[in-house]
């Protein structure tokens, strides 16, 4: 480069300097051992890892942060921005705690490192932000410093909201449901005393069965809203509206000192239905069964508070009253009934019931030619059941058809035996509202008799006038059904149902039967006769026989004979009796009428 620049002498050094440099890095490489060679290949791999964490840092939409041991901010990704809702640069110059309190104070910091725990956190703008918070501890140095990672979970603490709302609440109504109520009934009873109790009211809905069937549930749905509205609305503050299932609703009324109180906030609650609830143009009137029942009073527990209300309510809804107060002697009743439900099936299938009869008398003739048939029940540990009692029960299961089948297959049986006695005699059933509803029950009927030699007038189904309210139009269908297959039919408790001369008018009906009600003490009740004498002229201008049950006395028997009383039925002639019992009457009291006849 001298010679070059002082006298322009220009020399080729390219392969010169190229073979020079090449034996310098020859030689420097030579001179590096292992450990040198080992260090660069870790500290190249050391910044490629440095930069792939940096890189997963920066891009999660996790917060992490780096704090000292006071809380102060050293460094923190863009998504610690995002959550806190400020820059980087006011991020540094803050404290953890003043975005997620009581974090460092107290040691709880070190206490809560390697765990996973929940926060809510204070964003700048004053959000609050539920989050998943996890801590790690770095030694650098002589310096501690800690690494946490927020994690927001507002996604899903909102869905977790959601799942329990579900499950605590109707959806339809929007009211606390069964669960909730029996958990937040439970807390009231832990805190209840003897002067301030608790009160459960359940209530039953009258009448919606009625609009779902004629309007549709999707209506249905809509009053059930509308009377979950008015319910709360009567309560007010000082109690809590659930639904648990169906027509059915809860109030618990806490802290309440006496029944009066009670008694007020029922008839805000019956009130409320007062006005029709209009829907389609239509004015839908409902009603309501109350049954309380009280604690400390009645129970102690959630679940026993609630069965004995629901005893008082099904008491209610028997009585046709508004309100019924729980009562030990029902509650008896109740499991006397829960006791013969699962025995009464067995005792119609294995014939433990049996038939009694009572004979009818023919008033004009002295000639008894006809009896009604009469269950009795023998329990083998509870005796004597009246057929009041496991009657009902047949009714409000589905035993009622099986037992009505029974009871007409065992007196069919019955007359064929006393027909080879001699004694050819009518006999009449009682026949349940339910299977005056059942489409099925004719068909089943007709079967019987096309296995067995009876005549089927020799058969009368005595029907109830309420029977008749609940589809009257269903109710005619099967009666004409029944008159196809033969049977007689008659009108049972004539006067104390809905008495519709247009009934008796379109049900060709065989007889009237009055009830017991207007025949006992007639001698004393003047009005009763009238009633007695008006229903004798009006059955036989209609063309139907005319009977008289619950006859006692000589008097009673003779007036209703003078007046035109076709049969009469009661004590005075004979009582149910079983069936060899009722053939030996029969055929001793025909007997001695004839003799005294000639």
């Amino acid at each position: 480069m001298f010679l070059y620049a002082s006298l322009r002498i220009d020399f080729e050094i390219v392969a010169f300097a190229c073979s020079a440099m090449l034996v310098f890095i020859a030689s420097a490489l030579h001179s590096l051992d292992s450990q040198t060679w080992h260090a660069l290949a870790l500290s190249l791999g050391v910044r490629r890892r440095d930069a792939l964490l940096r890189s997963i840092v920066e891009s999660t939409t996790d917060a992490i942060v780096c704090i000292d041991e006071h809380g102060g901010i050293r460094t923190a990704n863009p998504a610690t921005s995002d959550l806190f809702g400020c820059s980087a640069a006011e991020l540094r110059a803050s404290r953890i705690t003043g975005f997620v309190p009581d974090l460092v104070e107290g040691g709880l910091i070190d206490a809560q490192v390697g765990r996973l725990f929940e926060r809510v956190c204070q964003s700048a703008d004053g959000r609050s932000i539920p989050v998943e918070v996890s801590i790690g501890r770095i030694e650098l140095d002589d310096e501690r410093l800690y690494t946490v990672i927020l994690r927001d979970i507002s996604e899903r603490k909102a869905q977790q909201e959601k799942v329990e709302y579900q499950a605590n609440h109707d959806a339809l109504t929007g009211l606390p449901n069964r669960n909730a109520l029996s958990t937040y009934l439970q807390s009231m009873l832990d805190a209840a005393t003897t002067q301030r109790g608790v009160a459960l009211l359940l209530l039953d809905v009258r009448r919606f069965q009625d609009v779902n069937d004629t309007l549709g549930h999707d209506v249905g749905d809509k009053v059930l809203c509308d009377i979950a509205n008015r319910f709360t609305a009567a309560i007010g503050g000082r109690g809590v509206v659930g639904r648990i299932g169906g027509d059915e609703f809860t109030v618990v009324l806490h802290e309440v000192s006496d029944r009066a109180e009670i008694d007020h906030f029922v008839s805000r609650l019956v009130d409320s239905l007062t006005a029709p609830i209009h829907m389609r143009g239509v004015a839908i009137e409902v009603g309501v069964s109350i049954g309380v029942a009280l604690a400390p009073d009645h129970a102690h527990n959630a679940n026993e508070l609630l069965r004995n209300a629901d005893i008082a309510m099904s008491t209610a809804k028997s009585r046709g009253s508004e309100l019924e107060y729980y009562d030990r002697s029902g509650d008896l009743h109740t499991v006397r009934r829960l006791s013969m439900m699962s025995e009464l099936r067995s005792a119609i299938e294995t014939d433990q019931i049996d038939l009694f009869y009572q004979p009818q008398v023919a008033l004009q003739s002295r000639q008894s030619n006809s009896v009604e048939a009469l269950l009795r029940w023998t329990h083998p540990m509870l005796g004597d059941v009246g057929p009041d009692e496991f009657i009902a029960l047949a009714e409000s299961t589905n035993l009622i058809k099986p037992l009505t089948i029974w009871t007409i297959e065992r007196a069919i049986r019955q007359m064929l035996t006393w027909k080879r006695q001699g004694l050819d005699i009518r006999v009449a059933i009682n026949l349940s509202a339910r299977l005056l509803q059942d489409a099925g029950f004719p068909k089943a009927l007709a079967s019987i008799f096309d296995a067995s030699a009876i005549d089927p007038r020799c058969l009368e189904l005595e029907i109830t006038e309420s029977a008749m309210l609940l589809d009257p139009m269903r109710a005619l269908r099967v009666i004409e059904q029944l008159h196809a297959v033969g049977v007689l039919t008659s009108i049972d408790d004539y006067g104390t149902g809905f008495s519709s001369l247009g009934y008796l008018r379109d049900l060709s009906t065989h007889a009237l039967k009055l009830d017991k009600s207007f025949v006992r003490n007639l001698e004393a009740q003047q009005r009763n006769r009238v009633i007695v004498e008006s229903t004798v002229h009006m059955a036989h201008s209609l063309g139907l026989e005319i009977v008289a049950e619950g006859v006692e006395s000589d008097w009673t028997a003779d007036y209703l004979t003078r007046i035109g009383y076709d049969y009469a039925q009661g004590y005075r002639f004979a009582k149910p009796m079983p069936a060899q019992q009722c053939f030996d009457w029969v055929m001793r009291f025909n007997a001695e009428h004839r003799r005294r006849a000639v």
